[in-house]
This record gives C-alpha cells, sequence and structure tokens, in this order.
C-alpha cells in the first residue's frame, strides 16, 4: 500500500485544502446548481413531537390515489416550502400545506422513523440524517452530463428523497427538512465554488452554536456505496472559505467552533498498536472514512501542526506502517486536525 509521506507529499497534501479527495468532480458537480432556493430562519422552535408518526394525506383518498398522486408529482416541477413543512410536523397541523408538501413530508417522516432512536443525542441524530443522505442519494447523473441542466426535482427534497438524485439544491433542501423536523434550526446557504459555479449548503444550529454542512461535497462522485465522508461536516467558516465555498457573510455571523466537529465529537485516546486498529476497524464497521485519535500520556507520542515522517518516525515505524499493512485495501492518508481538547491524528481512508 502506498503511503503520503516526507516533506513534498505532505506539501501536496496541505495543497489540498483540507482533504478534498474528490475535489476534481466537484466542479463538474456543481456546474448546473441553477435556480438555488434561499429560506429564511425558523422562528417557531417548538418541542419535536413525541410520537414519530407518519403524515397522512387527510382527504380519505385510497392507497390507489394516492399512487397516482406520486406518479403525477414526478412528472413536474414542484415548490416545497420546507421551513413550513417541518414546522406542520411539529405541531401535528397539516391544515396549510399543499398535497404535494404532505407528500413529501409523508416521506421525509418514514425516513427520520427508520433512523432515529430516543436514546440519541443532537449530534447523533444531526449524523444520522447526514450518513442517511449521503447512503441513498447520488448526484444526478443528467447535471454531470456534457449538455447541463439538471433532472425534474434534481434540486429540491422531492428528488433527493423520492428519486434519490439530486443537485446541490436538493441535497441541501433535504438536509433542512429532516434537521428543522427535529427540531434544530438550519438555513440555506446559497454561494459559489471558487470557479464561480452556483453552489448551497447548510447553516445549522446545535447546542447553541453554528456549524456548516456540505452534504452534497460529502457525496463522492461516483457513488461507490462505501465509506461516508465527513469532510465537510459541521466545520468552521474557515475550512469552507479555505475549500473554494464563496458567499456574503458578516463577521457577527463567523462560524469558528469545532465543539460538535466529526473529530472532536468522534475522537479516541489509544494506548497501543492494537487499540489504534480497533480504532480504524470501528470505523469501517460504521462506514466512516477517517479515524481520529490521540494517543495516551505514557506513550509521549503529542501530535503538533503536522504529521510528517522525519518528525514522527517512531510513530510511522511503530503504529503507521503496520496499520497500512493490515487494511491493506485502503489508502491511508495522515493529517494533523484541531479537535476540541487539541490537536489529533486524521486518518483517511481511501
Amino acid at each position: 500500500m502506498k503511503n503520503i509521506t516526507g516533506m513534498a507529499a505532505a506539501a501536496a497534501i496541505a495543497a489540498a485544502a483540507g482533504f478534498i479527495i474528490f475535489a476534481a468532480v466537484q466542479s463538474v458537480k456543481e456546474k448546473n446548481d441553477t435556480n438555488v432556493p434561499a429560506f429564511e430562519k425558523e422562528n417557531d422552535r417548538s418541542s419535536v413531537q413525541s410520537e414519530s408518526s407518519r403524515v397522512k394525506e387527510n382527504d380519505g383518498s385510497s392507497a390507489q390515489s394516492e399512487s397516482s398522486h406520486v406518479k403525477d408529482t414526478a412528472d413536474r416541477q414542484l415548490d416545497l416550502d420546507t421551513e413550513k413543512m417541518a414546522q406542520a410536523y411539529r405541531s401535528g397541523d397539516l391544515s396549510g400545506l399543499t398535497d404535494d408538501e404532505k407528500l413529501v413530508l409523508d416521506r421525509a417522516a418514514e425516513l427520520l422513523d427508520e433512523i432515529i432512536t430516543d436514546d440519541m443525542d443532537d449530534f447523533e441524530k444531526e449524523l444520522a440524517v447526514h450518513d442517511m443522505l449521503v447512503e441513498r442519494c447520488t448526484y444526478d447523473k443528467k447535471a454531470l452530463g456534457v449538455f447541463g441542466g439538471h433532472s425534474l426535482n434534481a434540486d429540491n427534497a422531492y428528488g433527493a428523497l423520492f428519486n434519490g438524485e439530486a443537485i446541490c439544491g436538493g441535497y441541501s433542501q433535504s438536509f433542512k427538512l429532516l434537521t428543522e423536523m427535529l427540531g434544530f434550526q438550519c438555513d440555506i446557504i446559497s454561494g459559489t465554488n471558487d470557479e464561480g459555479e452556483e453552489h448551497a449548503w447548510d447553516l445549522i444550529s446545535i447546542n447553541g452554536e453554528r456549524y456548516y454542512v456540505d452534504v452534497t461535497w460529502d457525496d463522492p462522485v461516483p457513488d461507490n456505496g462505501g465509506l461516508v465522508s465527513h469532510e465537510f461536516y459541521n466545520v468552521t467558516e474557515d475550512k469552507m472559505r479555505d475549500t473554494g465555498h464563496i458567499w456574503k457573510s458578516s463577521e457577527d455571523l463567523a462560524v469558528r467552533d469545532i465543539k460538535h466537529s466529526f473529530p472532536s465529537c468522534t475522537l479516541r485516546e489509544v494506548g497501543s498498536y492494537s487499540e489504534l486498529a480497533e480504532a480504524v476497524s470501528a470505523a469501517i464497521a460504521a462506514n466512516d472514512d477517517s479515524v481520529h485519535v490521540v494517543f495516551s500520556d505514557d506513550l509521549g507520542i503529542t501530535i503538533g501542526d503536522d504529521i510528517y515522517e522525519e518528525t514522527y518516525p517512531e510513530l510511522y515505524e511503530d503504529y503507521l506502517r503496520p496499520l497500512e499493512w493490515e487494511f491493506s485495501q485502503y489508502y491511508l492518508v495522515y493529517m494533523a486536525e484541531l479537535a476540541d481538547s487539541g490537536n489529533c491524528l486524521s486518518i483517511y481512508l481511501v
């Protein structure tokens, strides 16, 4: 297995601006992301309903007519107010929703029933929504084509939740809908990538702190059905700007907190090689593409601002080289990253 070591290779990783393994395809992914919807902040953050019951059409129609409605909906472009839909879900009052909105809300409620349990904390609920979208949805194939454009409803939650294909508007609107149904405050941010092509992502509030989430860029192209990336999950403004996200924001809305970043919330302390290998195995079992660890004090391994082999020869010899042999089915990339408790070793499995 190849390993990225040495000053020159490490500099190449740093130049990749935060380990964007799929950066080569992101420009293609966003080329046709047009007409991205924008939404205002939610004013009513009422509590989540204790029962996650399925939302039903209340016009007394049969299952056959409901199926006809699904087919009819698939043949036209939808206009969904996801903020209103989430409020209706939490209040139980669906009277203000259109039939299309009820249909999509019903599907969203079904998916939440599948992935959310009562014992989850807020981070786990948000993570479950993110990972479900990455695993179930693929980037719209038409948008990747040479002729441009995108498939019908790929820019909204219907395309993502029913068809399993979306562009950034569909990913971000679905994430907003599902998290707001769970009681989070979530806003869609409209901007561009560094090539000037339109793009959208989310800004979510969790336990009083704001974080950026780009589900689109966490979903690889082509969709490999493998490990889930969390490179753009609960990240700071600096991370987003360093990786080609461009938008207007004021200083008082700057996002700098890392308490609920993926490295912070999944950080593990290891005291031996076997524990490090167990951490990697656990990540693979959870379909995560990264492992974030610190070493116990007795090992004397403190992670600085880099993870070059010449800086940590014993770390490479005693831990990272054996790791490469044991997990030879993956290409391992090592980085020093900042977690809430300080710098950690991040291992990415490619």
